[in-house]
């Protein structure tokens, strides 16, 4: 696989990004969701600005495809198991934010 490490440190797979956008093209009878989940200030993972761009720009092109972004979204330090991931209780919890806010855009029932 071709990788290279972007200005933040972090690894990224083109060749595995591309074949995920294809495969999302391949899906418009659905809608997907795609979720970045909260962590913590103190979380080391850095995302480069510009890669969440392209990203963002590949995800508006294709109309069934939403990208929720939870990242920053502020949580207690008791719902996390470390730095940047939730544990049972901050799963649960934000589990249920997660579907109030898929079912308003889908406009279902919660």
């Amino acid at each position: 696989h071709e990788t290279y490490q972007n200005e933040e440190g972090n690894w990224l797979f083109p060749d595995q990004i591309e074949s995920f956008f294809e495969l999302l093209q391949t899906q418009e009878q659905r809608h997907i969701f795609l979720v970045r989940t909260p962590v913590t200030p103190e979380s080391n993972y850095r995302d480069d600005p510009k890669d969440i761009e392209k990203i963002q720009n590949a995800i508006d092109s294709l109309p069934n495809v939403t990208f929720l972004d939870y990242k920053d979204m502020v949580l207690p330090y008791s719902y996390f198991m470390d730095k940047s991931h939730l544990n049972g209780a901050g799963a649960k919890y934000f589990s249920d934010i997660l579907a109030r806010e898929i079912s308003t855009i889908l406009k279902t029932p919660y």
